[in-house]
């Protein structure tokens, strides 16, 4: 059932005389105008922000037509009555629906909507009054409550190839007309596809435009419109170009996700017959600086999905006054993009415990943070959530639990063979970094206990720029010395933190102890005088 049957349904079996549409698509409201012709005898058009109503028709080429109707003035006086009270006129006189479009704000239309929802009189006529807004947030609760509520959804895959289908038949009569030419179309599974997540406007005018720019339709200008919405959203759409081969070590780690993750979201067939359900999510869990996103990037990679970072800093900065209408916004949005990775770096400002939160908060993180959980717990997310964070102690129990993360993934300080792995792929895959043959990474790996992979990264780039500053075309070993003097690491303080990290994994029940059982073993190799002893009365 689509959403104007699910209408059609509503309305016949509901009091209720107001109908409340929720979608940012024009294109949405000229199908509902089209579709009223099915159902009412008279379809009116009100325009909220000019205040001027439109009585729509019909033409013989199934066109629209739009013919103004004007307000008449009160009886003995000289000024118009209010718009309302002209609707309402219309509403009671036969079968009549009145669309209002483009409602932004709270207007004298929901007073309206309140008097006429469940009216004898307008229900009698079997009329309807339609609000189109562009988010639920700014109608009232009680109102949505007495009206028939339809959140619109994106275009299915088959709306989308019709509407492709149709411009570029227009195009193809235009260019038949004015050059005498054809205009075709190959790749329409291909637009289909990459299309997803738009809405009908925004793929209409991505069309038009790459029409124009290229005479041809180019897959990549949908892609441009993706990304255009998603910076707009605060989302950043990303392309991994580099698999698991560009992390360094951590190769218990890459196993684990393999396994656990990659293997049965590639295989969901085999997985659904082992009665195994299919991964929802993973929070990695490490130090600042231990490749917690990159780690994630590469994940997208090998699972071939896109990847999409919502930035928790720019998420909260753009709730303040409009979270219910900002997130509901976002995660259609990513849902209409699925599958893919979403990558929430420091997840846990968006999911502060509530022991946490400030009493001059006003509740908007808790109202994020509800409705973020709810999103996460829906049985119909298509979504694969990757969190990060360093402050796993911080983030509220709700978010960790089964069925909205799968696992909670240790991401510690890399040991003596991972930091020798990292050097390697930030000297060779990265970047091609002529190295002289005194270069010795595993003697650079073993003075570097304690560093994080974003720390080796700058060695190697402070490394480089000595060498470029001396104009040697090699960056030989004494560079490397020299950088190492310039970069100072307190392993003190980075044992003390990693020790608290496993207490904190070890305290929660979703962490699969042999995965910490395999970090630890890895991490006692990472080095420093008197470390394994104190470790092993701890862990």
């Amino acid at each position: 059932m689509n959403w104007l049957e699910e209408f059609e349904l509503k309305r016949n079996a509901n009091f209720s005389t107001v109908a409340i549409f929720e979608t940012t698509d024009p294109k949405r409201i000229k199908q509902f105008i089209f579709h009223s012709f099915d159902m009412y005898e008279n379809v009116y058009v009100f325009d909220v922000q000019l205040a001027r109503l439109f009585k729509v028709s019909l033409t013989a080429d199934d066109k629209l037509s739009y013919t103004e109707v004007p307000l008449q003035p009160a009886s003995g006086f000289n000024f118009p009555k209010p718009p309302e009270q002209g609707i309402l006129s219309l509403l009671n006189d036969v079968k009549t629906i009145v669309v209002c479009k483009y409602i932004t704000k709270d207007t004298r239309l929901f007073d309206l909507a309140y008097s006429v929802a469940h009216t004898y009189t307008t229900y009698s006529k079997r009329s309807t009054l339609a609000l189109f807004v562009s988010s639920l947030s700014i109608v009232p609760q009680d109102l949505q409550q007495l009206s028939i509520v339809i959140s619109i959804p994106p275009p299915t895959p088959e709306e989308r190839r019709q509407l492709i289908k149709a411009v570029a038949e227009q195009l193809d009569q235009l260019m038949r007309k004015k050059k005498g030419v054809r205009f075709k179309v190959d790749n329409i599974d291909v637009l289909v596809n990459i299309s997803a997540g738009l809405s009908l406007h925004d793929i209409e005018s991505a069309l038009m435009e790459s029409f124009l720019l290229t005479k041809s339709f180019d897959p990549r200008m949908l892609t441009e419109y993706k990304i255009k919405i998603l910076k707009q959203e605060g989302l950043q759409y990303v392309t991994p170009t580099r698999g698991f081969e560009s992390v360094g070590g951590y190769q218990y780690l890459k196993d684990y996700i393999r396994n656990r993750v990659i293997n049965v979201l590639k295989k969901p067939k085999l997985a659904n017959k082992l009665g195994i359900s299919i991964p929802r999510g993973i929070i990695l869990y490490g130090p600042a600086g231990t490749g917690k996103s990159w780690f994630a990037k590469a994940l997208a990679k090998e699972l071939e999905l896109p990847f999409i970072m919502l930035d928790s800093a720019d998420f909260l900065r753009g709730i303040v006054g409009e979270t219910e209408m900002r997130i509901r916004r976002v995660t259609r949005l990513l849902e209409s993009l699925a599958p893919c990775v979403v990558f929430i770096d420091e997840i846990d400002q968006i999911g502060l415990s509530r022991s946490k939160v400030m009493s001059t908060d006003s509740g908007v993180s808790r109202r994020m943070s509800n409705m973020l959980l709810e999103w996460l717990g829906d049985e119909k997310r298509k979504t694969f959530i990757v969190g990060a964070t360093n402050f796993l102690e911080d983030l509220d129990p709700a978010f960790i639990r089964a069925g909205r993360i799968d696992e909670i993934i240790p991401v510690f300080y890399p040991d003596l063979n991972a930091r020798k792995e990292i050097l390697e792929v930030h000297t060779s895959v990265v970047r091609r970094v002529p190295l002289a043959d005194d270069v010795n990474l595993f003697e650079i790996a073993r003075k570097t206990a304690w560093w994080t992979g974003a720390e080796l990264e700058k060695l190697v780039k402070e490394a480089s720029m000595i060498a470029f500053e001396k104009e040697k075309e090699k960056v030989y070993m004494e560079d490397f010395d020299e950088a190492l003097s310039y970069i100072k690491v307190n392993t003190s303080t980075r044992k003390e933190v990693f020790l608290k990290m496993i207490n904190v994994l070890k305290s929660l029940e979703i962490v699969n102890h042999k995965l910490i059982a395999e970090a630890e073993k890895v991490s006692k190799s990472i080095g420093g005088e008197g470390y394994l002893e104190r470790l092993e009365g701890v862990v």
